[in-house]
This record gives structure tokens, sequence and C-alpha cells, in this order.
């Protein structure tokens, strides 16, 4: 591997990241937990109740995917999901008394792993790290339509035939085979 590679920021960020999350896991498989269902587990214990879709940008996961860790984290009894009262296809999670207890293990292991990996960084150091990584933060969450590449959906929906683009006697009349 070479030494440009090696000291680039997505690298050493997610090798950082890697470590820290193979760290934290350990610890979280002895508590019932893993990184995923703590993130969700610790979002909601910090702002409760929390709309699904809010929850879902906070801990970066897709809608789906997050609806199925719900339905999980459910099953155990740590969460509650009910209708928004004014608008019915809303969902907010809450936690409940079991998991507000396993949210506050999972986040008082997640504190412990941070104050290790930073210890030997000073408190302007800490500072300045924080602020570089809110601001990266801020620059991946901005739009991306303009600055990203295609990825394997926009590849699909390329290949598809638009039918928005024929006029509508073209697009009702059936295929010639």
């Amino acid at each position: 591997m070479t030494e440009a590679i090696m000291h680039s920021v997505g690298f050493l960020m997610n090798r950082i990241l890697s470590a820290l999350n193979d760290d934290i896991d350990q610890d979280l498989v002895r508590l019932g937990a893993n990184s995923r269902s703590a993130r969700v587990l610790v979002s909601v214990l910090h702002q409760s109740p929390l709309r699904c879709r809010i929850l879902a940008h906070l801990v970066g996961l897709e809608a789906t995917a997050l609806s199925h860790l719900l339905r999980s984290l459910s099953r155990q009894g740590l969460i509650t999901r009910s209708r928004v009262e004014n608008d019915n296809r809303a969902v907010e999670v809450s936690l409940t008394a079991k998991g507000r207890r396993l949210a506050t293990a999972c986040e008082a292991v997640r504190r412990a792993r941070e104050d290790a990996l930073l210890k030997d960084l000073g408190s302007d150091e800490q500072k300045q790290l924080l602020s570089a990584l809110s601001k990266l933060q801020q620059q991946i969450a901005r739009p991306r339509r303009e600055s990203r590449s295609p990825g394997p959906r926009d590849a699909a929906r390329l290949r598809r035939p638009s039918t928005a683009r024929r006029p509508a006697a073209q697009r009702a009349a059936p295929s010639p085979k």
C-alpha cells in the first residue's frame, strides 16, 4: 500500500472508525447489543420520542434497514413505536425502561472508548479535531446531486426507458413483440 493512500483522510478515518467500532462492539456484545442498535438506542435516549425519519438520518440508516432494526428492538422490549397523533404516516420511537437502561450502558461504553482514544490529545487538540470533523460532516451532508458519482440506483434508473418523454399515445400503446 502506498504512503499516499495510508495518509489520506478517507483511509485514516476509515481505519480509526473501524478500530473504534470493533473495540466498542466487543463491549456492546457483552451488554446484548451491537453498534447499530446502540446508535439507535442512544439517539432515542437523548431525544425521545423521536420520529423514524429523523432517527434514520441521525444514525445513517435507510428507512427499510431502520424499520427491520426497530422491529427487532421492539420484540426485545427495548423500544415502543407509535403513530404520530396529527400525522398517521409518521411513527415515533420511545425507549422502554429496559431500553433506557441498555442505552445508558451503551452510552457509557462509547464514552469510555472515546475518552481512551482521545487521552493523548490536549483540550485544544480535541476541540480542533471536533471542529474539523464537524466541518467534514457538514460538507458530506450538503446535497450531493451535482458532486457525487452515479451509484447502482442511478445506473438502474438510467437503463430503464423513460415513459415521461414519449407522447401519451406512444406510452399507452403496447410494445410490438
